[in-house]
């Protein structure tokens, strides 16, 4: 009886560690295809690069958090590798005003006057070794290629 008992709590125990480890992707797996510096993702014929480790979290404004605090279309993913295109990652999910600040002072600034190809957060701030600052000379230089050499 006491050990019917016992049996039946250490299946349990099995299989509650079972289920919390199923859905507890992390990193590991993320860098498991992206930790190699080759790892390009093509799109209309151009390739980007989509290798990332966790030193370039670790020394980006983002250090702390984690590949699907961005990517969120892979929360609970299970069947790694994921699907080869995903969503774009949405940064105002977390940065509203700066979004809003760069939609009405930047964006809507040169959308009205034309320009269908506008940078986005990526271009300035990079995708995964994002720092606070932007390199202005970089980020005009997307424009205005000629005037970065007077700066």
């Amino acid at each position: 009886m006491i050990f019917s008992g016992l049996l039946k709590a250490f299946t349990v125990l099995l299989l509650v560690i079972s289920a919390s480890t199923q859905n507890a992707y992390g990193q590991e797996e993320c860098e498991a295809c992206h930790d190699v510096p080759e790892m390009v993702h093509i799109e209309s014929g151009i390739p980007s690069s989509i290798y990332v480790n966790q030193s370039m979290i670790d020394n980006s404004v983002h250090d702390g958090l984690s590949c699907i605090d961005c990517h969120v279309s892979l929360d609970g993913f299970e069947d790694f590798p994921h699907p080869e295109k995903q969503p774009n990652v949405n940064c105002a999910d977390c940065h509203s005003d700066a979004f809003e600040t760069f939609m009405s002072g930047f964006y809507d600034h040169l959308q009205q006057r034309g320009f269908s190809s506008v940078p986005g957060c990526t271009q300035c701030h990079g995708n995964h070794e994002i720092t606070q600052e932007v390199n202005t000379q970089m980020v005009c230089g997307i424009c205005h290629k000629y005037a970065t050499q007077t700066f």
